[in-house]
């Protein structure tokens, strides 16, 4: 008998173990895990200049190569890459506080150094129907390329 409460004991400890190993792989670590792509078209020169964008960077931008803007998240890694063509235009890791996501790129393309972006960039991160958001907090960097439009998931 006791043996037998041991063996039950045991092998609901060694059950409980592997539902949460499974399920750590399973979940994400942050709700920016995945990856995404930009909703709708992508934004035109005069779109990125009324958002703030001085036009010789909104010409760098377009004129990229990036047919289909996307992002992807993972383990506190991000690339920022073209969905179509898989070719990286970003590369470094990110930090999710809150509802602000910090991001420190480790690599850019020489057509993104273009368009100014900073090596860290703090931004605000909402998801609501299924669509990411950006937007700057006050007094920072507005990354106008990633906020001008909502993102939704391809995963």
């Amino acid at each position: 008998m006791r043996r037998s409460v041991v063996m039950v004991i045991f092998a609901s400890l060694v059950a409980a173990l592997a539902a949460t190993a499974v399920s750590a792989r399973i979940e994400p670590n942050s709700p920016l895990e995945g990856r995404w792509k930009l909703a709708g078209p992508k934004p035109t020169a005069q779109a990125l200049i009324a958002k703030g964008m001085t036009p010789a960077r909104a010409d760098a931008l377009l004129h990229n190569g990036v047919t289909t803007p996307a992002m992807e998240y993972h383990a506190g890694h991000f690339r920022w890459f073209d969905l179509a063509t898989g070719t990286n235009v970003a590369t470094g890791t990110y930090v999710v506080r809150g509802d602000e996501v910090t991001f420190t790129t480790t690599w850019q393309s020489s057509a993104i150094s273009k368009t100014g972006l900073p090596p860290v960039v703090v931004l605000r991160w909402s998801i609501f129907r299924h669509r990411l958001t950006f937007s700057a907090p006050p007094g920072r960097y507005l990354v106008t390329a990633i906020t001008i439009s909502p993102w939704v998931r391809v995963d």
